[in-house]
């Protein structure tokens, strides 16, 4: 059976597993690790394995935007002001006094299928720069490997829902497979939030996506408690999102506002958000750009205790490398959680021939039908 583990690494890629800063949290990631490896079920029941097409060429999209995952950013949302009221705002720069900062990732793959569900992939990092003067640290978890079945998917679904700390559910609320497989990426990604939350204090946790509750697979609860977890650490908890369906009310997208701006900036579009759901919004919206010459994002802000929003994203600014305007600490994590196509070509041919099953060649009868259309 395909064994999983915990790593510890350094930014050069050399193991430290005794790094004793980290040894009050090793434990419950060990647990964490533990708790998901029980979820992972055999395919000794399965003959047949069809993999999915994985190119060498090129790398495959992430976090299940090939699978039919679910959008990093919740529903539709307008803004409510013209492009000629927005105020652009610098950054105040060199702030004295280094933060320690972690981030977290986790990406999924959807490997191939059998003749009784899907199997699925997962790598999860939590990357930490405790020092300035350091290389950050990568704490690694997976790759694990999931058979997805009609007939297991109500106790795997159950057990991330208890991991969570959410109630059970009925069969009939249970997602499809391949929504299945994309919430388990997201469940698995909030468990290393919340630990990753403990890791620091009186620094910043970096999450990939929006700070919004309530959406359809992560209850507000979940964020809640996570937020409020690393607030009691004394940690600033903030959300980048690459992609946003926020809108000024003629239409121009948040990500586009700065895009003839070429100097790090920011919109506080928070209090001109109009929904009835500001209840779901755990964080103070802004649109960011990080350096001149970068991309600009959708950034949510929860600022510990003492700060305000700008305070804690001017910290963030002054504390963190940027690489085309992107932090540079939350792409480490997406670089090393991400499954490679060669990773997911080792793990097809350790499937098949672990379990010894028959390959069926990979198949999409939309370039037989539609080419070059489809």
């Amino acid at each position: 059976m395909l064994t999983s583990r915990c790593l510890i690494e350094n930014g050069d890629g050399r193991m430290n597993i005794t790094d004793g800063r980290f040894t009050d949290i090793r434990m419950e990631l060990k647990r964490i690790n533990s708790e998901i490896e029980k979820a992972s079920v055999k395919l000794d029941d399965a003959k047949i394995f069809r993999p999915k097409y994985a190119g060498l060429m090129q790398f495959m999209l992430f976090n299940g935007d090939s699978d039919g995952g679910s959008d990093e950013t919740g529903e539709d949302e307008t803004v409510i002001v013209e492009e000629r009221g927005i105020k652009i705002n610098k950054f105040r720069t060199n702030l004295e006094g280094f933060l320690p900062i972690v981030a977290v990732d986790t990406s999924s793959k959807i490997l191939g299928e059998t003749e009784q569900g899907i199997v699925a992939a997962y790598r999860s990092t939590i990357v930490v720069l405790s020092d300035l003067h350091e290389k950050p640290h990568a704490f690694r978890f997976g790759p694990y490997v999931f058979h997805l079945t009609e007939e297991n998917k109500l106790g795997i679904y159950n057990h991330f829902r208890k991991l969570l700390g959410l109630d059970k559910v009925s069969e009939s609320e249970v997602p499809k497979l391949l929504k299945l497989a994309d919430r388990i990426r997201n469940a698995i990604e909030r468990m290393l939030q919340k630990a990753a939350a403990k890791i620091i204090r009186n620094g910043i946790v970096l999450w990939d996506g929006s700070l919004i509750g309530g959406t359809v697979d992560t209850p507000i609860k979940i964020v809640k408690e996570n937020i409020s977890l690393a607030h009691s650490n004394g940690n600033s908890v903030i959300g980048i999102s690459k992609k946003s369906r926020l809108r000024t009310t003629s239409g121009k997208k948040l990500i586009n506002l700065l895009e003839n701006v070429y100097e790090a900036c920011y919109v506080d579009v928070h209090k001109i958000i109009v929904s009835r759901q500001l209840g779901r919004y755990f964080g103070h919206v802004f649109a960011v750009k990080f350096s001149p010459f970068g991309f600009t994002f959708r950034v949510d802000v929860a600022p510990r205790f003492g700060l305000t929003p700008i305070q804690a994203l001017e910290q963030l600014v002054s504390n963190c490398k940027m690489y085309n305007g992107y932090p540079d600490l939350l792409r480490y994590a997406h670089i090393t959680a991400c499954l490679t196509p060669i990773e997911v070509l080792a793990l097809q041919a350790y499937i098949a021939r672990e379990y010894g099953l028959t390959i069926l060649k990979s198949f999409n009868i939309r370039k037989y039908i539609l080419f070059p259309f489809g």
